[in-house]
């Protein structure tokens, strides 16, 4: 039956326009109420009366206090909008934060909502208004020529549903008079600067401190490098022959020879590590490090040697 209905649809699809809104959309204008916040509030009806609810900060920091809007009602750039069944509202302006645009409902058996900006198709909802401050027409004229061919038409129609401004003034004025925007507003902007405030300066705080933490790190590093280049002028006359000698670029292996200004070194190998700087075989702490071994006879300057302790090698 359902897929009957569908048929007929698409078979009878034709120019449906949009209705336009109605009544006056600036009814609310002198309730407006000026505020850097975007709060928004769920408008909907409980106990038969309507009232706000789920209050929303839809700003990219919430300092509010409030919950970060649902992401369905989130606004992009040069977008609104667009899904009416989310039914929030800015506290602030009580102007709707869905779209107030028409659409086509398109009814199958009666139970099955479609919704579409054209005949045929669209998504599915509970039902053809999104609440009772839109109102619909049901639109017999396209396919009621057709009803006494296929009287199964009856039970496959289309509405045309629009909004209407003035029945949505009057639940907006009904759902606020429980909630107190002037002083619900103002604590919130008390909050997010209190908030802000405190945020800001909790990251000047953390950047701060991360900037203390690099400078004591670099101090650190000099400080060694200092202690390891002064080491290894306190070392560097104190090399015996068949001692373990290390050079300033990280290379080792025991002397063989000294001849004044040169020596020739059984050199065993270097620190694998080329970003280690020099003098890193003379660091001050014992951790393990990978080393390349090449075994052969050098001859160098003297002054680029020290004696070292190879024993973590």
């Amino acid at each position: 039956m359902k897929l009957l209905g569908l048929v007929l649809i698409v078979l009878l699809t034709g120019c449906a326009s949009l209705q336009p809104q109605v009544g006056n959309p600036n009814q609310l204008s002198e309730d407006k109420i000026y505020s850097n916040l975007s709060l928004y509030a769920k408008l909907e009806k409980k106990n038969g009366n309507y009232v706000l609810t789920n209050i929303c900060d839809d700003s990219e920091n919430t300092f509010t206090n409030y919950p970060s809007c649902p992401s369905s009602i989130k606004r992009r750039v040069n977008q609104s909008i667009t899904n009416p069944w989310n039914s929030y509202i800015s506290i602030s302006s009580l102007e709707p934060a869905f779209s107030t645009r028409g659409h086509i409902c398109n009814v199958i058996g009666f139970t099955d909502h479609y919704i579409s900006q054209t005949r045929g198709g669209g998504h599915k909802e509970a039902s053809c208004k999104p609440a009772e401050y839109w109102e619909s027409d049901i639109a017999w004229g396209e396919f009621g020529q057709w009803l006494f061919i296929f009287p199964i038409l009856v039970m496959s129609y289309y509405e045309e549903v629009y909004f209407d401004w003035d029945a949505y003034s009057e639940a907006v004025r009904e759902a606020v008079k429980s909630m107190d925007r002037k002083s619900l507003l103002k604590t919130a902007e008390a909050n997010y600067e209190k908030n802000r405030s405190a945020h800001y300066a909790e990251k000047a705080r953390l950047q701060e401190e991360k900037r203390l933490a690099k400078l004591e790190k670099e101090r650190k590093k000099k400080e060694e490098s200092n202690r390891r280049v002064r080491l290894f002028q306190l070392l560097k006359d104190q090399k015996v022959l068949g001692g373990e000698v290390c050079s300033i670029d990280n290379r080792f292996g025991y002397l063989e020879q000294s001849a004044g200004a040169r020596i020739k070194v059984l050199m065993k190998g270097k620190v694998s590590n080329r970003s280690a700087p020099n003098y890193f075989l003379f660091k001050s702490d014992s951790t393990r490090f990978n080393v390349i071994n090449h075994e052969e006879f050098i001859w160098d300057t003297a002054n680029n040697w020290a004696s070292c302790d190879l024993t973590n090698l």
